[in-house]
Protein backbone atom coordinates (compact mmCIF):
# COMPACT_ATOMS: atom_id res chain seq x y z
CA UNK A 1 0.00 0.00 0.00
CA UNK A 2 1.48 3.52 -0.79
CA UNK A 3 1.24 5.65 2.14
CA UNK A 4 3.11 8.87 1.06
CA UNK A 5 5.17 9.97 -1.27
CA UNK A 6 6.93 12.22 1.20
CA UNK A 7 11.09 12.62 0.98
CA UNK A 8 12.58 10.84 3.70
CA UNK A 9 16.43 11.65 4.65
CA UNK A 10 18.86 9.03 5.59
CA UNK A 11 21.98 11.03 7.24
CA UNK A 12 24.78 9.16 7.70
CA UNK A 13 27.87 10.38 9.44
CA UNK A 14 31.34 8.57 9.00
CA UNK A 15 34.83 8.40 10.04
CA UNK A 16 37.39 6.01 8.79
CA UNK A 17 34.48 3.22 8.22
CA UNK A 18 34.54 2.54 4.29
CA UNK A 19 33.88 -1.27 4.84
CA UNK A 20 30.90 -1.42 6.97
CA UNK A 21 29.66 2.17 5.59
CA UNK A 22 29.17 0.37 2.01
CA UNK A 23 26.66 -2.03 3.42
CA UNK A 24 25.12 0.85 5.43
CA UNK A 25 24.18 2.65 2.40
CA UNK A 26 23.61 -0.74 0.64
CA UNK A 27 20.88 -1.16 3.22
CA UNK A 28 19.40 2.59 2.73
CA UNK A 29 18.55 1.92 -1.48
CA UNK A 30 17.41 -1.41 -0.36
CA UNK A 31 14.03 -0.05 1.26
CA UNK A 32 10.74 -1.08 0.19
CA UNK A 33 10.05 2.59 0.50
CA UNK A 34 11.47 4.18 -2.51
CA UNK A 35 11.38 7.91 -2.01
CA UNK A 36 14.61 8.45 -0.23
CA UNK A 37 17.92 10.54 0.12
CA UNK A 38 21.33 9.20 1.29
CA UNK A 39 23.14 11.74 2.35
CA UNK A 40 26.93 10.97 3.34
CA UNK A 41 28.53 13.41 5.60
CA UNK A 42 32.37 12.30 5.65
CA UNK A 43 34.09 13.82 9.02
CA UNK A 44 37.20 13.78 7.46
CA UNK A 45 38.57 10.30 6.60
CA UNK A 46 41.62 8.83 6.26
CA UNK A 47 41.35 5.65 4.94
CA UNK A 48 40.69 6.28 1.36
CA UNK A 49 36.56 6.47 1.90
CA UNK A 50 36.40 9.65 -0.36
CA UNK A 51 38.57 7.85 -3.52
CA UNK A 52 35.77 4.50 -2.94
CA UNK A 53 32.87 6.71 -2.59
CA UNK A 54 33.49 8.69 -5.80
CA UNK A 55 34.25 5.32 -7.86
CA UNK A 56 31.37 3.76 -6.40
CA UNK A 57 28.91 7.10 -7.61
CA UNK A 58 30.16 7.20 -10.60
CA UNK A 59 30.06 3.10 -11.64
CA UNK A 60 27.66 0.61 -9.01
CA UNK A 61 25.73 3.57 -7.16
CA UNK A 62 25.33 5.26 -10.63
CA UNK A 63 21.39 7.44 -10.64
CA UNK A 64 20.80 6.38 -6.78
CA UNK A 65 19.67 8.76 -4.84
CA UNK A 66 23.13 8.91 -3.06
CA UNK A 67 24.67 12.03 -2.37
CA UNK A 68 28.62 12.68 -0.66
CA UNK A 69 29.57 15.48 0.82
CA UNK A 70 33.25 15.76 3.01
CA UNK A 71 34.06 18.34 5.85
CA UNK A 72 36.61 18.22 8.14
CA UNK A 73 37.42 16.56 10.92
CA UNK A 74 34.39 17.90 13.46
CA UNK A 75 33.02 14.81 14.80
CA UNK A 76 29.67 12.57 14.48
CA UNK A 77 27.04 15.42 16.11
CA UNK A 78 28.76 18.15 13.59
CA UNK A 79 28.11 15.84 11.04
CA UNK A 80 24.49 15.12 11.65
CA UNK A 81 24.14 18.68 11.91
CA UNK A 82 25.51 19.35 8.71
CA UNK A 83 23.04 16.81 7.05
CA UNK A 84 20.43 18.03 8.53
CA UNK A 85 21.06 21.44 6.74
CA UNK A 86 21.54 19.77 3.57
CA UNK A 87 18.65 17.23 3.71
CA UNK A 88 15.69 17.86 1.38
CA UNK A 89 13.33 15.71 2.78
CA UNK A 90 9.88 15.98 5.34
CA UNK A 91 11.48 13.19 7.45
CA UNK A 92 14.78 12.10 9.08
CA UNK A 93 16.33 9.17 9.39
CA UNK A 94 19.65 8.72 11.32
CA UNK A 95 22.21 5.35 10.57
CA UNK A 96 25.36 5.37 12.35
CA UNK A 97 27.69 4.36 9.11
CA UNK A 98 29.02 0.76 10.83
CA UNK A 99 25.07 -0.05 11.36
CA UNK A 100 22.42 -1.62 9.10
CA UNK A 101 18.59 -0.67 8.71
CA UNK A 102 16.38 -3.54 7.52
CA UNK A 103 14.26 -3.31 4.28
CA UNK A 104 10.97 -2.60 5.52
CA UNK A 105 12.44 0.00 8.45
CA UNK A 106 11.19 3.48 6.67
CA UNK A 107 7.94 1.79 5.17
CA UNK A 108 6.53 0.77 8.54
CA UNK A 109 7.57 3.47 10.56
CA UNK A 110 6.14 6.20 8.26
CA UNK A 111 2.92 4.15 8.20
CA UNK A 112 2.62 4.42 11.86
CA UNK A 113 3.93 7.87 12.50
CA UNK A 114 1.19 9.02 9.89
CA UNK A 115 -1.47 7.02 10.96
CA UNK A 116 -1.71 8.76 14.80
CA UNK A 117 0.15 11.88 13.11
CA UNK A 118 3.27 11.40 15.37
CA UNK A 119 5.97 13.33 15.31
CA UNK A 120 8.14 10.48 15.60
CA UNK A 121 8.06 6.63 15.61
CA UNK A 122 10.82 4.73 17.29
CA UNK A 123 11.29 0.49 17.27
CA UNK A 124 13.21 -2.19 18.73
CA UNK A 125 16.38 -3.32 16.64
CA UNK A 126 19.50 -5.77 17.11
CA UNK A 127 22.84 -5.14 18.62
CA UNK A 128 25.64 -7.76 17.76
CA UNK A 129 29.21 -8.19 16.49
CA UNK A 130 27.75 -9.25 12.97
CA UNK A 131 24.37 -9.88 12.05
CA UNK A 132 24.65 -13.89 11.54
CA UNK A 133 26.31 -14.50 14.50
CA UNK A 134 25.14 -14.12 17.97
CA UNK A 135 22.29 -10.92 18.79
CA UNK A 136 20.68 -9.12 21.34
CA UNK A 137 17.24 -7.23 21.39
CA UNK A 138 17.47 -3.71 21.78
CA UNK A 139 14.56 -0.97 22.33
CA UNK A 140 11.87 -0.46 24.66
CA UNK A 141 7.95 0.46 24.13
CA UNK A 142 6.76 3.52 26.56
CA UNK A 143 3.48 4.63 27.67
CA UNK A 144 4.02 8.40 27.34
CA UNK A 145 6.73 10.96 26.11
CA UNK A 146 7.32 11.58 29.98
CA UNK A 147 8.31 7.97 30.27
CA UNK A 148 10.33 7.40 27.22
CA UNK A 149 12.25 10.14 29.09
CA UNK A 150 12.56 8.64 32.04
CA UNK A 151 14.17 5.32 30.74
CA UNK A 152 16.42 7.26 28.32
CA UNK A 153 17.61 9.16 31.36
CA UNK A 154 17.89 5.51 33.73
CA UNK A 155 21.12 4.60 32.46
CA UNK A 156 19.91 1.47 31.05
CA UNK A 157 21.70 1.30 27.59
CA UNK A 158 19.78 1.51 24.23
CA UNK A 159 16.37 2.15 25.05
CA UNK A 160 16.21 4.12 21.74
CA UNK A 161 19.95 4.51 20.16
CA UNK A 162 20.38 6.70 17.35
CA UNK A 163 19.25 4.49 14.59
CA UNK A 164 15.99 3.93 16.03
CA UNK A 165 13.74 7.00 15.14
CA UNK A 166 12.27 7.79 12.21
CA UNK A 167 11.66 11.82 12.57
CA UNK A 168 9.86 14.31 10.95
CA UNK A 169 12.22 17.13 10.38
CA UNK A 170 10.02 19.54 11.78
CA UNK A 171 10.16 18.31 15.24
CA UNK A 172 13.97 18.38 14.61
CA UNK A 173 13.63 21.76 13.85
CA UNK A 174 12.74 22.94 16.70
CA UNK A 175 16.00 22.50 18.34
CA UNK A 176 19.33 23.59 17.71
CA UNK A 177 20.44 20.23 16.65
CA UNK A 178 23.29 17.96 17.79
CA UNK A 179 25.29 19.23 20.38
CA UNK A 180 28.95 19.50 18.56
CA UNK A 181 30.64 20.14 22.31
CA UNK A 182 29.73 16.74 23.49
CA UNK A 183 31.94 13.80 22.63
CA UNK A 184 29.95 11.48 25.20
CA UNK A 185 26.29 11.50 25.82
CA UNK A 186 25.50 13.33 22.62
CA UNK A 187 22.24 11.42 21.63
CA UNK A 188 20.89 11.38 25.21
CA UNK A 189 21.12 15.07 24.95
CA UNK A 190 19.59 15.22 21.82
CA UNK A 191 17.02 12.63 22.22
CA UNK A 192 15.68 14.63 25.46
CA UNK A 193 15.78 18.03 24.13
CA UNK A 194 14.51 16.66 21.01
CA UNK A 195 11.76 14.78 23.14
CA UNK A 196 10.68 18.42 25.09
CA UNK A 197 9.43 19.72 22.21
CA UNK A 198 7.03 16.95 20.64
CA UNK A 199 3.47 16.66 21.16
CA UNK A 200 3.58 12.25 20.26
CA UNK A 201 5.50 9.79 19.83
CA UNK A 202 4.84 6.08 18.22
CA UNK A 203 6.60 2.63 18.81
CA UNK A 204 6.27 -0.43 16.97
CA UNK A 205 7.65 -3.62 17.97
CA UNK A 206 9.25 -4.60 14.98
CA UNK A 207 13.07 -5.20 14.38
CA UNK A 208 14.32 -2.98 11.53
CA UNK A 209 17.92 -2.15 12.19
CA UNK A 210 20.91 -3.94 12.95
CA UNK A 211 23.82 -2.02 15.49
CA UNK A 212 27.21 -3.50 15.05
CA UNK A 213 29.32 -3.94 17.98
CA UNK A 214 33.33 -3.99 17.66
CA UNK A 215 36.52 -3.51 19.41
CA UNK A 216 37.10 0.14 17.24
CA UNK A 217 35.28 2.88 18.56
CA UNK A 218 32.44 4.75 17.45
CA UNK A 219 32.48 7.71 15.80
CA UNK A 220 30.74 9.41 19.43
CA UNK A 221 32.73 8.01 21.18
CA UNK A 222 36.30 9.24 22.49
CA UNK A 223 38.53 6.78 24.44
CA UNK A 224 37.37 6.90 28.23
CA UNK A 225 39.66 10.20 29.54
CA UNK A 226 38.68 12.87 31.31
CA UNK A 227 37.46 14.43 28.16
CA UNK A 228 34.87 11.79 28.32
CA UNK A 229 33.90 11.96 31.69
CA UNK A 230 33.90 15.72 31.50
CA UNK A 231 31.52 15.12 28.51
CA UNK A 232 29.60 12.30 30.58
CA UNK A 233 28.89 15.53 33.12
CA UNK A 234 28.25 17.93 31.14
CA UNK A 235 25.56 15.95 29.21
CA UNK A 236 23.80 15.27 32.09
CA UNK A 237 24.31 18.96 33.52
CA UNK A 238 22.78 20.07 30.25
CA UNK A 239 19.46 17.90 30.30
CA UNK A 240 19.12 18.62 34.09
CA UNK A 241 18.99 22.12 33.20
CA UNK A 242 16.36 21.24 29.81
CA UNK A 243 14.02 19.34 32.87
CA UNK A 244 14.05 22.04 35.10
CA UNK A 245 13.42 24.59 32.46
CA UNK A 246 9.99 22.78 31.40
CA UNK A 247 8.63 22.13 35.01
CA UNK A 248 9.30 18.21 34.38
CA UNK A 249 12.42 17.60 37.04
CA UNK A 250 11.33 14.96 39.49
CA UNK A 251 12.59 12.20 41.85
CA UNK A 252 12.93 10.04 39.05
CA UNK A 253 14.83 12.03 37.10
CA UNK A 254 17.21 12.96 39.84
CA UNK A 255 18.01 9.67 41.09
CA UNK A 256 18.79 8.13 37.99
CA UNK A 257 21.23 11.38 36.72
CA UNK A 258 23.03 11.74 40.08
CA UNK A 259 23.81 7.81 40.03
CA UNK A 260 25.38 7.97 36.17
CA UNK A 261 27.14 11.01 37.79
CA UNK A 262 28.38 9.56 40.88
CA UNK A 263 29.70 6.72 38.81
CA UNK A 264 31.97 9.15 36.90
CA UNK A 265 33.37 11.08 40.07
CA UNK A 266 35.86 9.16 41.00
CA UNK A 267 37.41 9.26 37.64
CA UNK A 268 36.81 13.33 38.03
CA UNK A 269 37.74 13.67 40.93
CA UNK A 270 41.51 11.98 39.88
CA UNK A 271 42.29 13.88 36.71
CA UNK A 272 39.91 17.20 36.80
CA UNK A 273 41.25 20.62 37.87
CA UNK A 274 40.31 21.75 41.40
CA UNK A 275 37.95 24.98 39.96
CA UNK A 276 35.87 21.89 37.56
CA UNK A 277 35.93 19.57 40.82
CA UNK A 278 34.68 22.39 42.93
CA UNK A 279 32.36 23.46 40.56
CA UNK A 280 30.64 20.42 39.70
CA UNK A 281 30.25 19.25 43.56
CA UNK A 282 28.33 22.49 43.99
CA UNK A 283 26.43 21.70 41.23
CA UNK A 284 26.03 18.07 42.69
CA UNK A 285 25.09 19.18 45.79
CA UNK A 286 22.29 21.97 44.89
CA UNK A 287 21.49 19.01 42.03
CA UNK A 288 20.86 16.60 45.37
CA UNK A 289 18.73 18.88 47.18
CA UNK A 290 15.07 18.20 48.25
CA UNK A 291 12.18 19.15 45.43
CA UNK A 292 10.04 20.72 48.36
CA UNK A 293 9.12 20.81 51.45
CA UNK A 294 6.55 18.13 51.25
CA UNK A 295 8.78 15.63 48.67
CA UNK A 296 11.70 13.23 49.52
CA UNK A 297 15.00 14.87 50.80
CA UNK A 298 18.08 12.67 49.54
CA UNK A 299 21.17 12.53 51.40
CA UNK A 300 23.93 13.71 49.11
CA UNK A 301 26.10 10.72 50.49
CA UNK A 302 23.62 8.42 48.91
CA UNK A 303 24.76 9.29 45.55
CA UNK A 304 28.30 9.77 46.06
CA UNK A 305 30.78 6.31 46.07
CA UNK A 306 32.27 5.44 49.58
CA UNK A 307 35.27 6.98 50.73
CA UNK A 308 36.92 3.44 50.71
CA UNK A 309 35.95 3.21 47.16
CA UNK A 310 37.64 6.69 46.59
CA UNK A 311 40.67 5.70 47.61
CA UNK A 312 40.80 2.69 46.46
CA UNK A 313 40.44 4.70 42.73
CA UNK A 314 42.90 7.21 43.20
CA UNK A 315 45.22 5.97 45.30
CA UNK A 316 45.32 9.24 47.36
CA UNK A 317 42.72 9.53 50.23
CA UNK A 318 44.58 13.18 50.71
CA UNK A 319 42.37 14.08 46.97
CA UNK A 320 39.32 13.49 48.54
CA UNK A 321 38.09 17.02 48.31
CA UNK A 322 37.51 17.97 51.98
CA UNK A 323 35.81 21.28 51.48
CA UNK A 324 33.21 19.53 49.43
CA UNK A 325 33.35 17.14 52.58
CA UNK A 326 32.38 19.91 54.99
CA UNK A 327 30.24 21.37 52.76
CA UNK A 328 27.80 18.47 52.62
CA UNK A 329 27.83 17.83 56.67
CA UNK A 330 26.81 21.38 56.81
CA UNK A 331 23.77 20.63 54.05
CA UNK A 332 22.59 17.23 56.41
CA UNK A 333 23.23 19.02 59.51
Amino acid sequence: MKISEDLISVIIPTYNRITYLIEAVESCIAQSYANIEVLIIDDGSTDGTEETLNRLLKEKWKNKPIKYFRQNNAGASAARNQGLQLSKGQYIQFLDSDDMLFPRKIEIQLEALLKVNADGCTCQGIMGKSINEKVISIGENFHSILNLMHKICSGKQHIMCTNAPLWRKSALEKTSGWNPELAFGDDLDFHIRVLLGVKKMEFVPNILFFVREHNYDRLSHATKSIKQVESGIKTHQLITENLKKNGLWDIEFQDNILKKCRALYPIYLRFSSKKNLTEFERWFMITASKLSATEQTFEVFSYLPSLAYLIVCTGNCFKFNTLFLCEVFWILK
